[in-house]
């Protein structure tokens, strides 16, 4: 009961502010948040050419292409997501959280930037939706890349991983909310 007291009672700073003060300076520099429906949802982009969709791991963020984002974009127009629950975008508590959900997220973003087909490219547990997104939308799939993929569509399709049904749990999931795990991991 302290805890929960201690957290609700931490200041959770917005998305917005926190990206200004971010050492991530490709994030700062070329990040940007895109409306898709009710969510806002964080994206870096940047280059041109043909299109590359870069989707970080759970949990994780765009972060994770750090070192390839600058790189890929001398040839390619790369977008790095922040997908909805993680890094700077919106962590709605009735997201779905499925493959199936962030595979339509990834698309209405698409539709919203005006990519019309792109490589998708997937990290470890991400490989089940960015297959899904392959699967749904395969006019929107030029190519799929799965790097060290661990989550591959499951014999449930839209089952909800394990960490996101422990977060639902009542108590469990208020707690989680209000910790200030934000300026955390600015620290570090």
């Amino acid at each position: 009961l302290a805890i929960a007291l201690f957290a609700s009672g931490c200041d959770r700073p917005p998305p917005a502010s926190l990206l200004k003060t971010t050492t991530f300076e490709t994030a700062r520099e070329h990040g940007r948040f895109v409306r898709l429906g009710k969510l806002d949802t964080f994206a870096i982009a940047l280059g041109s050419g043909p299109d590359i969709i870069l989707l970080h791991g759970v949990p994780s963020s765009a972060y994770t292409w750090r070192f390839v984002i600058e790189p890929l974009a001398a040839d390619f127009r790369v977008h790095a997501l922040d997908l909805p629950g993680f890094g700077f975008s919106d962590k709605p508590p009735g997201g779905l959280y499925t493959p199936t959900w962030w595979a339509k997220i990834v698309s209405d973003y698409m539709d919203a930037e005006g990519v019309e087909k792109a490589v998708i490219v997937g990290i470890s547990t991400v490989g089940e939706f960015a297959t899904e997104m392959a699967v749904l939308f395969p006019d929107k799939t030029d190519r799929l890349v799965l790097l060290a993929p661990s989550g591959l569509p499951a014999d449930n399709p839209g089952e909800v991983p394990i960490g996101i049904r422990i977060a639902r749990w009542p108590v469990v999931g208020p707690l989680l909310s209000s910790l200030p795990i934000r300026p955390i991991f600015a620290s570090g």
